[in-house]
């Protein structure tokens, strides 16, 4: 058995199309607020897209128990 799937592939591909998106977001003067709102970006799209593509059955029904418009 393969230590790496297609899968694996696909997740880094959504690291790495997240994180030049995250470039692209405009430099805030205030250094936590920009902390903040990056993070927040940075999470809220990786999270996204990996329910979105099926990357992992646990986190697809781990989510599906706290939000009932996310089938699994």
């Amino acid at each position: 058995m393969q230590p790496f799937s297609f899968k694996f592939v696909l997740l880094s591909a959504i690291g790495v199309f997240v994180y030049f998106t995250s470039l692209s977001m405009p430099v805030l003067n205030n250094l936590y607020l920009d902390i903040f709102l990056r993070s927040s970006f940075i999470t809220i799209i990786y999270t996204l897209l990996t329910v979105f593509f099926k990357i992992s059955a646990d986190v697809n029904e781990m989510l599906s128990k706290y939000f009932r418009f996310i089938k699994p």
